[in-house]
């Protein structure tokens, strides 16, 4: 769990508005991946709601994919959601908003709501997940990438055996998402995937971390001699950086059709009752 303020993280992340996409691997590969499985589902009637929509990576597929549906945008940091809203068409059907993801109203309210890269900052993904989940209209959608636990173990592996803390932002396990998805609905898509960095060295991994936005920290920040014991260490190792994402599609179950009562076109069935 993130002990970090809405604030904070908004912060960071504003201040990367205009880096974000020109480092975003990771986030580019999960987004095609994610877009590439939901254009071939149907939505029921509503809007859609996206959360941490970023610089609009994620937005632009859904708008493609959707375009006559109402799609709100929507990011903790305002200096994000600015970017987001340069850089889609302008349409009737576009909103843009300012909001915390974890406080969404548990009510039936989307035809579906996608995130990509965004759960793991709020203070409990878990819970924020479930509120989710109850937001969506019968038979709404879940379209969703969250990067998860797997990530970063050369870094996490290194801190451990200098004894430096491990600053790195604590991520979601990919099969406690993966349960809560599988307990109701219809789990469409679910997969665990790594993907490796090109990134040449740790002080360029540190520097990708900054341009994204996503250094934001509970945990004390390293001083300059732990920073170059850990970029020396993990640059004589010369092992991949690997990025693991959990992605997939999730369908809330429809309300059962109400099945009228036949009648006995037979008068003599009333004797019967």
């Amino acid at each position: 769990m993130s002990r970090l303020t809405p604030a904070e993280i908004g912060q960071q992340f504003g201040a990367a508005a205009a880096t974000y996409e020109s480092v975003a691997i990771a986030q580019t590969v999960a987004v095609e991946r994610l877009s590439t499985a939901f254009r071939g589902i149907e939505l029921p009637a509503g809007p859609i709601l996206e959360i941490g929509c970023g610089t609009g990576l994620l937005s632009r597929k859904l708008q493609q994919t959707w375009p006559d549906r109402p799609l709100i945008c929507s990011d903790i940091s305002p200096a994000m959601l600015a970017a987001c809203e340069q850089n889609l068409p302008r349409s009737p059907h576009l909103q843009f908003q300012v909001l915390n993801g974890a406080t969404v109203r548990p009510e039936s309210t989307y035809a579906a709501i996608a995130s990509s890269f965004a759960l793991q900052w709020l203070p409990d993904p878990i819970a924020s997940l479930q509120r989710w989940q109850a937001a969506l209209l019968p038979s709404g959608w879940l379209l969703i990438a969250v990067p998860t636990a797997g990530s970063f173990q050369v870094w996490q592996q290194l801190c451990e055996q200098l004894q430096i803390p491990f600053t790195g932002h604590p991520l979601p396990e990919a099969a406690e998402l993966q349960a809560v998805l599988s307990r109701s609905g219809q789990l469409l898509q679910g997969t665990c995937d790594r993907l490796t960095l090109p990134l040449p060295n740790a002080r360029s991994f540190f520097r990708q971390l900054k341009e994204l936005g996503a250094t934001a920290t509970a945990a004390p920040t390293l001083n300059p001699a732990q920073l170059r014991r850990l970029c020396r260490a993990w640059d004589q190792q010369a092992q991949p950086i690997e990025q693991e994402f959990w992605w997939g599609l999730w369908q809330k179950t429809p309300v059962p059709a109400v099945i009228a009562p036949l009648g006995c076109p037979d008068s003599r069935c009333s004797l019967l009752t």
